[in-house]
């Protein structure tokens, strides 16, 4: 877990991961910037996100993201879509 993008980025350059769950408006790098750097390595991302319009949905799975969820989620939900992308 990390509270901003710098150190999400320091944590996926030292970290093999099996999924990773990004909010887009982090302070320093933003989810965009980090799923470019999760995308090379297979990693899948789910975008966990304020930004609920269409043209971010859209622009978030364009640019690679495997799943966007929009605030407020319902956990179980979340839990269903981490599962999906795992199997």
């Amino acid at each position: 877990m990390a509270e901003d993008g710098r150190t999400a980025a320091d944590l996926i350059e030292k970290t093999d991961f099996d999924m990773a769950i990004l909010d887009i408006m982090l302070p320093g790098l933003d989810g965009y910037d980090l799923l470019a750097s999760l995308k090379p390595q297979g990693v899948p991302v789910i975008f966990l996100t304020a930004k609920s319009a269409v043209k971010d949905r859209v622009l978030g799975l364009r640019l690679g993201a495997d799943d966007y969820i929009t605030k407020p989620f319902v956990p179980v939900e979340v839990l269903a879509r981490v599962r999906s992308q795992l199997r």
